[in-house]
């Protein structure tokens, strides 16, 4: 029993190492959307619920706040606010579509459509 409850300790351990490895990667491939935007505004909180809203095994969102500094994570350069409000940039196949500012067009671009 003890080496049942072994190997299963390090196949999950395996399975996490290998997330982390491909996790970065899958944000633009497809994984899940950008927001970019002060996390205690509204309309931040508009897109983030939005995004979280379901189950979506596997995705990442990556969520950048508006600052002097560049940031340090890569997949939040060059990205931004839109008109002083905060943008969900939606990627899929490594490119991401124009950003956007609005929770219904932002929905039926998660839908894929």
């Amino acid at each position: 029993m003890k080496s049942i409850r072994r190997s299963m300790f390090v196949l999950l351990i395996m399975v996490g190492l290998v997330l982390l490895l491909i996790l970065p990667s899958l944000v633009e491939a497809g994984g899940g959307p950008i927001l970019f935007g002060d996390p205690d505004s509204a309309d931040t909180q508009g897109l983030l619920g939005l995004v979280r809203n379901g189950y979506q095994p596997l995705q990442v969102v990556a969520l950048g706040a508006p600052a002097a500094d560049e940031p340090a994570v890569p997949l939040l350069r060059d990205r931004g606010l839109v008109d002083e409000q905060a943008a969900a940039y939606v990627c899929r196949d490594f490119a991401c579509l124009a950003p956007e500012t609005e929770p219904s067009i932002l929905q039926t671009r998660l839908a894929g459509e």
